[in-house]
């Protein structure tokens, strides 16, 4: 569940349950999408009139702990390429109420979908700047010691609906999964989407190298319309064909990526500066370089949803 419009998405009743704090601040219009723990609303900041989502989060549905998490792995995470988190307000009824940067572009998958249905393959220039978007954001966490365990199509947010459109930007989001990786640390829980699954993590022994061979996945998506693979067992055997109109560079960081053995798959910093992005043809806006001087939410919001918790 991220924090772009969805274009069916259709209005409903708001729950003004929320801290008065909230309310007072914005006023909340209709609902941009709805996931397993909570819903997003499309929000208007009274002060500014600038529009936000505002994710709704489900103590029902979500851990507390899972909740605190979340919103500490958002505010330690500030780049360029990863979904912003502007302020925390618990509820008393609901749980906690996060007001997120709104991404009118939506999610990328819809993005793919339609544009395969109205236009074809999505082009390789295109292609090329949404791919290092992602290795630049989960190079970036990966940095910070953590590991998303859910990267897909779903939970990069974008500016602009349509996938082409030259210097597009996205946005890594849903940090419901993610988790301090350590070096050398292992891991073991499963979570987030099957169809991303490297085979260390289905054999739940697993590091950040799961990331990489989840990008792996989309970029395959990207430039063929499919998956690479179809369970458990095709992602222990089966080879790898990238469609012919890949260039051999990209065909190669995605046979990298998709490594089947953890060791023998590259780092996201490596294939991040993969020359794959280094043709004249790839031009990103400036604004994709981390700005040193973004500061992350208080962190005094996860010591008050801890409270309210106890």
């Amino acid at each position: 569940m991220g924090c772009g419009e969805s274009k069916s998405a259709a209005s409903q009743v708001v729950d003004c349950s929320c801290k008065p704090s909230l309310l007072g601040a914005y006023e909340l219009r209709e609902v941009l999408g709805q996931g397993a723990h909570g819903v997003v609303h499309r929000a208007t900041q009274r002060t500014t009139s600038r529009e936000f989502a505002v994710k709704m989060i489900d103590r029902a549905e979500m851990h507390q702990c899972d909740v605190e998490r979340e919103i500490a792995m958002m505010q330690r995470l500030q780049h360029p390429s990863v979904a912003k988190l502007h302020a925390v307000f618990p509820s008393e009824s609901i749980g906690v109420c996060l007001v997120m940067e709104l991404y009118r572009g939506g999610d990328m998958i819809n993005a793919m979908t339609t544009y395969w249905k109205k236009q074809g393959m999505i082009p390789i220039d295109a292609m090329r700047g949404l791919s290092k978007q992602m290795w630049d954001s989960i190079a970036y966490v990966h940095s910070m010691d953590c590991v998303h365990r859910d990267v897909k199509g779903d939970n990069f947010m974008m500016d602009h609906r349509e996938i082409a459109t030259p210097n597009n930007r996205i946005y890594l989001s849903d940090f419901g999964t993610v988790c301090d990786c350590r070096p050398n640390q292992r891991l073991t829980k499963n979570c987030g989407t099957r169809s991303y699954w490297s085979p260390e993590f289905y054999g739940r022994n697993y590091a950040k190298k799961v990331d990489v061979w989840a990008i792996g996945v989309v970029m395959f998506g990207l430039v063929s319309g499919r998956f690479p693979f179809k369970g458990e067992r095709e992602v222990r055997s089966k080879e790898v064909q990238v469609p012919k109109r890949c260039p051999a560079d990209c065909a190669e960081l995605i046979h990298m990526a998709l490594a089947r053995q953890e060791c023998q798959r590259p780092e996201a910093r490596q294939l991040a500066a993969h020359g794959f992005f280094h043709r004249d043809a790839l031009r990103l806006d400036d604004a994709l370089r981390v700005d040193a001087a973004v500061a992350p939410p208080a962190a005094a919001a996860v010591e008050e949803v801890a409270a309210q918790g106890a």
